[in-house]
């Protein structure tokens, strides 16, 4: 919650000054959130007084759920922007090097099995 100053909004008149004030017309002080005013009507002087705090206070929560409306947008393409990364990933010469071993290894069985083939149809 916001504290508010205390401000004070002050009229001063002469009985003079409100006789001289034509049907209808106002005498009208503002200070900060305080307003005074005096409006001469066919049955006399009405007087009011308002002070506007409440509408600070309400102004000072819209901008804050603003300001955390912004953030909760900005942590979500703070989310969205990061990247995922590889640790272990294989280069291109590790690749080479297994694909020749596998072909490697295909190929010594395929010659060991035709060795033994062969060896046992000469028995």
């Amino acid at each position: 919650m916001t504290k508010i100053p205390q401000t004070t909004a002050k009229l001063s008149l002469t009985p003079a000054d409100l006789e001289a004030l034509p049907i209808g017309a106002t005498y009208q002080a503002q200070d900060g959130q305080a307003t005074a005013t005096v409006k001469k009507t066919d049955t006399g002087y009405e007087i009011t007084a308002n002070c506007d705090s409440l509408l600070l206070l309400v102004t000072d929560l819209y901008i804050e759920v603003n300001r955390l409306n912004k953030e909760k947008t900005e942590l979500k393409t703070h989310l969205n922007e990061q990247k995922i990364t590889e640790v272990n990933r294989l280069s291109g010469w590790q690749w080479f090097q297994i694909w020749c071993g596998r072909i490697l290894l295909s190929v010594s069985a395929i010659y060991i099995g035709i060795k033994f083939i062969k060896s046992k149809i000469k028995k």
